[in-house]
């Protein structure tokens, strides 16, 4: 959410205006971690289809730098009110597109 709402595409007030929808989640834990420790969640976007996105996760433990776990998200373009799939709208690929300095 944290990375949506950083590109200016969701304002965190209600899903039902969020236009995607979680469609498949692979997380990959390589150490534990536990209640307090200070971590950091790198977000990307990996690739943008017609109608999905996969995005790509690291947390890291931020004292040392130990890398947690991986995963990997794709997202559906969604229309709530419709309750169905969608295009991913033309903003969302542009300002992915600059932020993470690749075409998609």
């Amino acid at each position: 959410m944290e990375y949506l709402m950083h590109l200016g595409l969701f304002d965190g007030k209600t899903f039902i205006d969020l236009k995607a929808i979680v469609a498949d989640v692979h997380i990959t834990y390589l150490a534990p971690i536990v209640l307090g420790q200070n971590i950091r969640v790198g977000t990307r976007t990996n690739r943008i289809g017609k109608k999905s996105i996969e995005y790509g996760y690291q947390i890291e433990d931020t004292d040392t730098g130990e890398i947690l776990a991986t995963a990997e998200i794709i997202n559906v373009a969604y229309n709530f009110h419709e309750q169905k799939s969608m295009l991913v709208p033309d903003e969302w690929r542009k300002r992915m597109s600059e932020f993470e300095e690749r075409d998609f």
